[in-house]
């Protein structure tokens, strides 16, 4: 009899036997193989996990014990090397950076370095990090990493690039900019916006993307804060005008105010007279308030009663940023008018930064007020200590 045999028989054995415990006795030896089964396999994950990770710390400490100071020098360098120079400088240690996992190594040292040398203040050297690089082929190793089929893979390239900060090839950027996965699309047209010099601002004209957060607003005012240093920014009514996204909108009227735009307040000043969105009416009263834009002021008085108290609340702002006499007149006469408490106090508080004037229209203001307003004169007074 051959083995198959044998291996047939036990089989159907262990099967009959199985089979012939009650129900409650085959529920738990199944569900006790099952976490053998997933114990097994996490302890096994657990070690090659582990392994990697050893066996990349000590690929780490190689490549720093025998090139870390050489590097550190030249990224720190005042002077520009030519990559010819950089190459000669590390001849003896490019065998060292040979694979894909010594590459990305080697980009996350240098990282570790460029951010090390911004946490204190060192100038670090942008044209000789991109020699450093490109000695080493690091930026066509991840230009590769963007053609991946993988998504993970792709989105990893686009940040190990932007914290490189030196830049790629915008075509392959471009490829990922329409994906279907989120999170690789809004990486790469914010890598697209800082790498392409042609056209940096075309996703502006899209709303950025049509899934518009808190984190497209991070990449957007980051791509801007860095177009400001290199040059005046174009006027960002263009995008507040053209776009369909309340969110992306209200965002960009922020920056006007923010990079302080002084020439778009008398387009937004148009625009909140025909304005119904109160997300936008908000955002576009503050940011008049940061331009310093005064001659809005009486439009801001006719407005304060027709509208929800989120507005009036950015009304109540901006009129006290301007500190104009008739500003404390409209907040005195609104103070009595309002029977919300809450915008009452914050009304109180308003008049109050007025100085002087400010604190002689409280007290009288007190003087002729019930109980409730007696409390939020003496809490007002008390905190400011008048």
């Amino acid at each position: 009899m051959d083995l198959t045999y044998y291996i047939q028989y036990y089989a159907l054995y262990l099967e009959s036997k199985f089979f012939g415990y009650p129900l409650i006795i085959r529920l738990t030896v199944l569900l006790v193989s099952i976490l053998v089964l997933v114990y097994v396999f996490s302890l096994i994950r657990f070690l090659a996990i582990n392994l990697y990770l050893k066996t990349k710390e000590r690929r780490k400490s190689k490549i720093e014990s025998k090139m870390g100071d050489r590097i550190n020098a030249i990224i720190f360098e005042q002077a520009n090397l030519t990559e010819e120079h950089v190459a000669f400088q590390l001849a003896d240690s490019i065998s060292l950076v040979k694979n894909k996992q010594d590459k990305m190594i080697f980009t996350d040292i240098i990282i570790a370095l460029i951010q090390n040398g911004a946490g204190t203040k060192t100038t670090v050297n942008q044209t000789n990090v991109r020699a450093l690089l490109n000695a080493y082929e690091i930026p066509s190793f991840w230009e590769k990493e963007l053609l991946s089929s993988s998504s993970n893979r792709r989105r990893n390239a686009l940040r190990k690039l932007d914290d490189l900060g030196n830049g790629c090839a915008g075509a392959i950027v471009m490829r990922s900019a329409y994906h279907k996965d989120k999170g690789l699309r809004k990486h790469a047209r914010a890598a697209a916006l800082g790498f392409d010099n042609n056209d940096p601002f075309k996703f502006l004209e899209d709303s950025f993307d049509s899934d518009f957060n808190a984190l497209d607003e991070v990449l957007i005012h980051h791509f801007l804060t860095g177009r400001a240093k290199s040059g005046p920014l174009p006027l960002l009514t263009r995008w507040v005008r053209t776009s369909e996204n309340e969110a992306f909108k209200a965002f960009m009227i922020k920056e006007i105010g923010f990079f302080k735009q002084l020439e778009a307040s008398v387009i937004l000043t148009s625009m909140l007279e025909v304005e119904t969105s109160n997300v936008l009416k908000v955002a576009i009263i503050e940011t008049l308030g940061k331009l310093d834009h005064m001659e809005v002021e009486p439009k801001l008085f006719n407005l304060f009663g027709m509208n929800n108290s989120e507005v009036q609340r950015a009304i109540i702002k901006t009129v006290t940023l301007f500190q104009s006499e008739a500003g404390l007149e409209f907040l005195s006469s609104n103070y009595n008018r309002t029977h919300d408490h809450e915008l009452k106090i914050e009304i109180a508080y308003a008049i109050q930064q007025f100085g002087a004037a400010g604190n002689a229209a409280l007290k009288e203001l007190s003087a002729t007020s019930n109980e409730f307003g007696k409390k939020i004169f003496d809490q007002v007074t008390y905190q400011s200590g008048v």
